[in-house]
Parts: structure tokens; sequence; C-alpha cells
């Protein structure tokens, strides 16, 4: 999982428009020009949400700790060039298992959690539980925005039952065993295992709905650039 935009984890859509900015660097001392388009799964929730205004990632705050959820089932497309866009870019989450990613920031040292309590609902009523793990992934000072990287490695993958102290900013990602579903596919997540002094900490149902990205930008000589890149 890449971390870009804020502390922890970034939005799923910035991965293609930080590939398309990176290679476009390439093209930087003649300027650049690059087209995009992505559709994710957006979470939604009832209460305690920040920055849900369709360009931030949401973040659900709750008393002592924040928890994002991230769907890794994003697809996006762009293309890049120093005058005319024409070098395609694309991303495609798919496969099995699906792969999200819980990112816990606690403001007090209090919490423990389970991944293995992470249910999925699917659209139709099916509840699945996961069946392996990766994590828990800590933030630092050297390397604060980019610590759940290693959240699709093999050599990180766990299948035993534990519980985690939540001391610090971290990430896991949980992996359950069906075909990613689409962007526009209908589900929910809920966290069932997260605890505060050994009380079960009530998390409202995280549901997930398509959302799409698109825009474009201009770059010229010296990193003089001009964007435009709208949500819906």
């Amino acid at each position: 999982m890449n971390a870009i935009n804020y502390k922890g984890a970034s939005p799923i859509y910035w991965k293609a428009y930080l590939i398309l900015l990176m290679i476009g660097s390439l093209f930087n001392i003649g300027g650049c020009v690059a087209i995009g388009h992505g559709t994710y799964s957006w979470p939604t929730f009832v209460g305690g949400s920040e920055d849900d205004d369709g360009k931030e990632y949401p973040v659900l705050n709750l008393a002592g700790i924040a928890i994002r959820v991230v769907a890794h089932n994003d697809d996006s497309f762009g293309l890049i060039g120093p005058v005319v866009p024409f070098i395609p870019i694309w991303e495609h989450t798919g496969g099995s298992p699906f792969w999200i990613g819980v990112h816990l920031n606690p403001e007090v040292k209090e919490f423990v959690f389970d991944p293995f309590q992470v249910g999925l609902a699917l659209e139709g009523g099916q509840l699945l539980l996961p069946e392996r793990f990766t994590g828990p992934f800590m933030a630092t000072e050297d390397d604060p925005t980019r610590f759940c990287s290693g959240i699709f490695d093999p050599e990180f993958h766990k299948s035993e039952h534990a519980t985690f102290f939540v001391i610090g900013e971290m990430c896991f990602g949980i992996a359950f065993n069906i075909i990613t579903p689409k962007p526009d596919a209908k589900f929910s997540v809920l966290i069932d295992g997260l605890e505060q002094k050994e009380r079960s900490v009530s998390v409202p149902k995280i549901t997930f709905g398509k959302k799409e990205r698109g825009g474009w930008s201009i770059c010229l000589s010296g990193s003089v650039c001009t964007e435009h890149w709208t949500t819906r």
C-alpha cells in the first residue's frame, strides 16, 4: 500500500496521479501533459467523519483513536507525454484474495486489535472473516508515510490468531478469500476486533460504493504546474 497524501496512508486514487507525476518528471525540462481517470471504492459511515468531501480520504474519529479503511480494488488509466499525452499508465487491482487496509492512529496507548475479527459483508448478505493478514506496520520518524508499502509481500503474511497492542500509528492488511470485487460493487467492513481497556469499542459499519476521479495536469519547465482533478 502506498502512503502519500495524509499521515498514515493515502487514498487509493492518488496512486495513478503520483505515477503520472513521477513519469512526468522525466519530461520536466521541456514540460509534460497528463490526463487520467480512475474508479475506486469509497467508504461512508455514520458519525465521526472528517475530510469526507470527495477529495480527502474519510477518517473515522472515535474517542481516542482514528480509523481509516481502504479497499484495494481500484481501476485507473492515464496518458502522459512531453507535449501530447501518448504514454499509457494503468493500474488494476484484481484476483484473489481481496485485500483491505486498516489504519489505526491512537491518541492513547489503551487499545488492542484483533485483525481476524474484521468482517466483510457482501451485498447478498454473506459475511466473511479474514483468511490471513499482514502487519502491523508502524509509522516512524524516518518513514512516516510509506509504512504500509509491504502489505502485499508474501513474506509478511500471517495466519495465526493474535491480538496486538496499538502503541502508535500502524496499519494491517486484511485478506478475504474471494475474487476482488470491482469498484462498483457494494460491500461493508465491520471492525469488531478493537478493544480499549478490555472493553469492546463500537465501530460504525463502513460501507463502500463507487467513486470516480479524473482530470488533467500540465507542467512547464521549472515545475510550474496547473491541474484540474474532479471527483464524483
